[in-house]
């Protein structure tokens, strides 16, 4: 699967997400809880990423991930010494 560079999933995604997460783990709180979100106005749902400090620092306009958020991406989840 290409690397998703907005901040959210659309339906399809959102859908191969959900369907994912039944297989795999049917009994999870997080599944039951992307059931419900699909449930909303009939299955025409998304889901988008956002933080609460970004909703803080005026950020929750921006769609895509920026400089900043590849940072942190790196900076967690791999082992690159060079990023600060």
């Amino acid at each position: 699967m290409p690397r998703i560079k907005r901040k959210h999933l659309n339906r399809a995604q959102f859908e191969f997400l959900l369907d994912h997460m039944m297989e795999t783990l049917p009994d999870h709180e997080i599944t039951e809880w992307l059931q419900w979100v699909w449930s909303m106005n009939e299955g025409d749902s998304n889901i988008r990423a956002g933080s609460e400090q970004g909703y803080r620092m005026m950020q929750y306009d921006k769609a895509e991930f920026d400089w900043e958020d590849e940072e942190c991406y790196r900076y967690t989840w791999t082992d690159d010494e060079e990023i600060w």
